[in-house]
């Protein structure tokens, strides 16, 4: 891939994924905002609807963050055969950063996802928990 397709696929990718992003920035502010709901099975449906997002979320950062570690290597290397071929010293240090330019795109796609899933498991944990103090408190007042 040439840098402009990784900025390519990253801006296809986040608007592919922004109706994901949106679902989770609306639970989390219905929590945020209503943080003593009476009725505990919306945490039932957050929590199916946020275990479902990470279901999708999840391989497609594994995916990306390959796909940055593979291509970072790639551009790394065919700098140093270019060097090579040109007869030209090869300077290391140069050819990280460089590389590490190159894959700009997906550093920011992978480091996006991180994030939403981060908050995802951070919610479910939330959910999980509330649920389960209702189910407490249920069964205490048997």
């Amino acid at each position: 891939m040439k840098e402009f397709d990784l900025k390519q696929y990253t801006e296809n990718k986040l608007e592919e994924l922004k109706e994901y992003f949106d679902e989770i920035k609306t639970i989390n502010q219905e929590l945020l905002q209503n943080s003593d709901l009476n009725d505990k099975t919306i945490y039932y449906e957050f929590q199916n609807k946020l275990t479902g997002i990470y279901a999708i979320l999840n391989p497609l950062y594994k995916k990306v963050r390959a796909l940055k570690e593979n291509k970072e290597v790639e551009y790394y290397n065919k700098l140093k055969l270019e060097a090579d071929v040109n007869s030209v010293k090869f300077v290391s240090a140069v050819a990280e950063r460089k590389a590490s330019e190159f894959v700009a795109p997906l550093r920011l796609l992978r480091d996006i996802l991180e994030g939403y899933i981060e908050s995802i498991v951070m919610t479910i944990n939330t959910c999980r928990t509330r649920i389960y103090e209702d189910i407490r408190d249920r069964k205490a007042e048997i």
